[in-house]
């Protein structure tokens, strides 16, 4: 889809590709997460009569918290960029049924 007077145009295959890497990105970071969280949550048990322990637990909740949020945008991103694709192909899959019963 593109509007060559403004300079516009939308790649649905593009559109497509950036969602997978987002998916790819949003498991990545999931993944690196639960790493991080389990080493945090590893020390604090290691160190439990310590100053450490405890500030290791709470580190292990935010980050814990902090991935939960971030993969949660990166998913809604992912569907969003999905939706869209879709909708740039139903508009133009309408506009090319338009087109072709106009008469020439």
């Amino acid at each position: 889809m593109s509007d060559e007077t403004a300079g516009f145009a939308l790649d649905p295959a593009e559109l497509r590709r950036a969602a997978s890497e987002t998916a790819r990105a949003a498991d990545a970071a999931q993944e690196a997460g639960r790493a991080l969280v389990a080493g945090l949550r590893a020390l604090a048990a290691t160190l439990p009569g310590t100053r450490a322990g405890p500030a290791a637990a709470a580190l292990a909740a935010h980050w814990e918290d902090e991935t939960a949020r971030w993969v949660a945008g990166a998913r809604a991103l992912d569907g969003a960029l999905r939706g869209t694709a879709a909708g740039a192909d139903a508009a133009d899959a309408a506009v090319a049924g338009l087109l072709a019963g106009s008469p020439r």
